[in-house]
């Protein structure tokens, strides 16, 4: 285990691309800090990851009844927007158990400095051709502290970079790669 620090406090995006960019080994797994799922439950992606030969393997919550009804409502909300714009058809986008083929991580590129950065992962690969599969977790919410994800502030940021994502890399008439990662000869 590496401890990365930056010299202030930055966003969720910010704060995984330095830490993915770190990343030496084959396989990839970031979770969040608050522990929301038993880490035995990594096995399993990486299990599904290899016999499904995916490159990405993304977990979903198998329950949400230890939720409050808003943040439940606003996760609802939140995937099915990204379906339509994305066409991502992904169960849970933005839960923190997130699997990657070191080598398909590095394709992806990520620009978002906040917490679209899940969603922006997934986009661009499944542009790029990759194999996404899905995985259901047990769910733990957190013993202490407070999300900060439902701010409406981190909310309005994340509509600001999901618009930005789109214009820039995702919106029709966009040839197949972005702007930010050229087309390989």
């Amino acid at each position: 285990m590496r401890v990365l620090h930056h010299d202030r406090n930055y966003k969720l995006g910010r704060t995984l691309r330095t830490g993915l960019a770190a990343a030496t080994k084959e396989l990839v797994f970031y979770t969040d800090a608050d522990l929301p799922i038993d880490f035995r439950e990594i096995m399993r992606g990486v299990e599904l990851l290899l016999r499904n030969g995916a490159q990405v393997v993304t977990g979903y919550r198998l329950t949400r009844s230890n939720e409050r009804w808003w943040r439940t409502l606003y996760t609802v909300v939140y995937n099915a927007l990204v379906d339509v714009v994305f066409g991502l058809r992904l169960r849970d986008v933005n839960f923190s158990y997130k699997l990657f083929r070191a080598e398909a991580l590095r394709e992806l590129n990520p620009t978002s400095e906040g917490s679209f950065i899940d969603v922006e992962m997934l986009a661009r690969a499944r542009r790029a051709g990759m194999t996404i599969n899905e995985i259901g977790v047990e769910y733990f919410p957190r013993r202490a502290g407070r999300s900060t994800l439902a701010r409406p502030g981190v909310i309005v940021k994340i509509i600001q970079e999901m618009a930005a994502f789109w214009w820039k890399v995702w919106r029709p008439g966009l040839r197949a790669a972005s702007p930010d990662r050229p087309e390989k000869p």
